[in-house]
């Protein structure tokens, strides 16, 4: 019995409480009112449909500041107006790569975040192959001069995550590390564990120290 008597005790002061809480009650007013209201769904279905992925930079970052500003009037916001900054934009264009010879085949490749382009007519090398980071890392200066460097060192599985940060450097300082040796492009092996033909991209960091060279991953 004094169980019971303690619970509906409980119950009674959390009740009392909510009602004495005047941000929980109007908070909790918002959530029943979302639950059929569409205003939110339609705003986020709006962006989505008629605007779509907004990169910074590009055109439909454009798109998307008319857009919001029309928006955000129409629902009555006072002061709506465009502040304009500088950014610098990075976009993908089309991208392939094949071996040519002695066994033509086609690669599945995606260009490193940040990366610069190939020559319009793009870029036809020998290659030269390292098993691992450590082994470009130990390449002599100048000993890539006019070919491909590609490092195929596979993503170790980590549950926690690991295994994708020990290889980060592959990546970002690869592409600077493979042009200070005299390289005119770069290739990695994608930082995943999959066996996907999709290949797996991510940004890169150029250094000031060295030429900046087209830098892509292949697919593990």
């Amino acid at each position: 019995m004094r169980i019971w008597l303690a619970v509906l005790a409980a119950l009674a002061l959390s009740v009392g409480s909510t009602a004495a809480d005047p941000l929980r009650a109007g908070a909790e007013a918002v959530r029943d009112k979302a639950l059929t209201d569409p205003t939110a769904y339609s705003y986020v279905e709006s962006l989505s449909v008629e605007v779509g992925e907004r990169l910074a930079g590009s055109e439909a970052a454009a798109r998307a500041r008319d857009w919001a500003v029309a928006k955000l009037t129409a629902l009555g916001f006072s002061n709506v107006h465009v502040e304009p900054f500088p950014i610098t934009a990075w976009l993908r264009g089309d991208e392939s790569a094949e071996i040519v010879a002695p066994h033509p085949q086609k690669l599945a490749i995606i260009g490193l975040g940040g990366s610069v382009p190939t020559p319009p007519e793009g870029i036809e090398a020998e290659i030269v192959l390292f098993h691992s980071y450590a082994d470009l890392l130990a390449a002599p200066m100048g000993s890539l001069t006019g070919k491909i460097a590609v490092v195929t060192q596979p993503m170790p599985r980590a549950t926690e995550g690991t295994g994708y940060g020990a290889l980060n450097a592959v990546r970002r300082a690869g592409p600077s590390e493979a042009a200070r040796r005299g390289a005119i492009a770069y290739l990695l092996r994608s930082l995943a564990t999959g066996i996907s033909r999709e290949p797996h991209t991510g940004a890169l960091n150029y250094k000031d120290d060295a030429p900046k060279i087209p830098a892509a991953a292949l697919s593990a």
